[in-house]
């Protein structure tokens, strides 16, 4: 499929991807507020219609243009892959007067696109600045060695190392420790990320004591290196060499540099030793409604987190780690449960009747000619399970596929996104308010979310108008959930893998 193939051509600018969007996640803390006083100052209602109406052309066009470009021989010419990009652009941008509603969008576009050039400049430091540390691996390599051998002395019986060759590792797996493995990198990166953090921040931190951060972000960086590779190894060890020297390797350093720099600025932005900003007290209003954005948001957000986790360390298409999708979500469910009182748990005929007719219309739209590969991969994943690691994956996902999954797509979708786009005051929204344009966005969005664009929109407007006949989040969820036990009913009965 070309959506593989994208992200596999875009395996080789990952680093730098994850660098940039690190830096925009940093940067945006900081131009949060200037976007908020942007944003308040509204001028009368805009027609969305028409930017409704481009969202969704731009989201056909890009669709098929994508096919085009990266299965046919659209790459081969350059006019055609500029018009995919600029499409892309406008996939995206078309969606900001659909959500802000008449705000200052000049004023917001302009705030946007220098935080998005800023981020791009910090981030291609960071990547840059690790690349340039190269110098260094002489020096860092044997501490990192000494130290992951040492660890794995304790965690395993049958750990060896070579020093004159920098190779470590178990009898059945070992590695080199070669200069991209020495931690330099994480150094460069985080410094700069640190550094970036420091001047942003300059009014709100306390001086000297914040260069602190500096060597404690090092120091970080070669710890969270010398368990990445000690977890490298065990990986290759008792669970399959393929994953460790595939997506694990290539991927799992960035993003573990990235999301410690992050986790560093966090913690010395609420620390008292190196912060001089008070704890904020919002507004009762303002708390109430971050309180249901994340218990709305949450369970969708922690599923997608643990995908893209478990898609770095997952070798084939069966995905083993599946119930960790189905635990994430559920335990955001369950700390945020206080949240959902107002989600009505009763019958409806109608929800009922609209999920098997979503059921069938999804088998309708399914291409004529099947994934046979992915049906192929996901067969033969689970013939190499033992039976009980196969019940368990079966069990975990036919649990996520009819339980967890529709309530966490319906609190996004029908109980977040169609009241969102109606006011920034989402508690204060009726559910039962019916509104074209929520419905619509969060069709759109919710068809965006799944392989078929097409079913998923059409699927995501049965189930809002089931919400909309009373009003109850409840008959949306039962809707959903009757079309995906059903779907899981086919898929275990025909062996139609791919349609998970």
């Amino acid at each position: 499929m070309w959506s593989r193939l994208l992200l596999s051509s875009a395996a080789a600018v990952a680093p730098l991807f994850l660098a940039i969007v690190t830096a925009a996640t940093l940067l945006a803390g900081r131009a949060g507020g200037y976007l908020t006083t942007a944003a308040a100052l509204a001028t009368p209602p805009v027609r969305r219609w028409p930017y409704l109406a481009a969202h969704g052309v731009a989201v056909i066009l890009f669709w098929q243009l994508t096919a085009y470009v990266f299965e046919g021989e659209g790459s081969r010419y350059g006019a055609i892959v500029v018009a995919w990009a600029v499409l892309g652009l406008l996939v995206v941008t078309s969606l900001v007067p659909l959500v802000t509603g008449g705000f200052q969008l000049r004023r917001i576009g302009r705030l946007v696109w220098r935080l998005a050039l800023l981020a791009a400049v910090v981030g291609a430091l960071a990547w840059g600045a690790g690349q340039l540390t190269a110098s260094w691996w002489q020096a860092l390599r044997h501490g990192t060695f000494t130290a992951v051998v040492a660890l794995l002395h304790v965690i395993v019986d049958d750990a060896f190392a070579r020093p004159d060759k920098y190779i470590l590792g178990t009898r059945r797996f070992w590695v080199e420790i070669a200069p991209g493995c020495s931690g330099y990198e994480g150094i460069g990166l985080i410094s700069v990320f640190l550094a970036a953090y420091l001047w942003l921040f300059r009014d709100t931190l306390r001086f000297p004591r914040a260069f602190l951060l500096l060597p404690l972000g090092a120091v970080a960086a070669l710890g969270a290196n010398v368990l990445r590779i000690t977890a490298l190894v065990l990986v290759g060890t008792f669970w399959s060499p393929d994953v460790a020297l595939g997506g694990f390797h290539s991927y799992l350093g960035s993003l573990l540099f990235c999301v410690l720099a992050l986790g560093i600025a966090i913690l010395a932005n609420r620390s008292r030793m190196f912060s001089r900003q008070e704890p904020a007290h919002p507004r009762a209003s303002v708390a109430e409604s971050s309180d249901i954005t994340a218990a709305y948001l949450g369970p969708l957000l922690a599923i997608l987190a643990v995908t893209l986790v478990t898609g770095v360390v997952s070798s084939d298409a069966l995905d083993r780690l599946y119930s960790l999708r189905v635990l994430a979500a559920a335990a955001v469910l369950w700390a945020c449960r206080h949240r959902y009182r107002e989600i009505r748990w009763t019958a409806s005929g109608t929800a009922i009747v609209t999920g098997v007719a979503v059921f069938v219309l999804w088998l309708a739209l399914e291409p004529p000619l099947p994934d046979l590969q992915r049906r192929a991969e996901i067969a033969e994943g689970l013939a190499g399970l033992s039976p009980l690691g196969a019940a368990v994956w079966l069990i975990a996902r036919v649990l996520g596929a009819v339980v967890l999954v529709p309530i966490a797509e319906e609190l996004a979708f029908r109980g977040y996104v169609c009241r969102r786009v109606l006011g920034p005051d989402v508690a204060a929204i009726s559910l039962a308010r019916f509104s074209w344009r929520g419905l619509l966005v969060s069709s759109l969005l919710f068809g965006l979310l799944h392989q078929q664009l097409l079913a998923g929109t059409l699927a995501g407007l049965a189930y809002g108008l089931v919400l909309y006949r009373r009003g109850q989040l409840g008959d949306a969820i039962l809707a959903h959930a009757i079309t995906n036990a059903l779907l899981a009913g086919w898929v275990l009965s025909t062996g139609s893998w791919e349609l998970w």
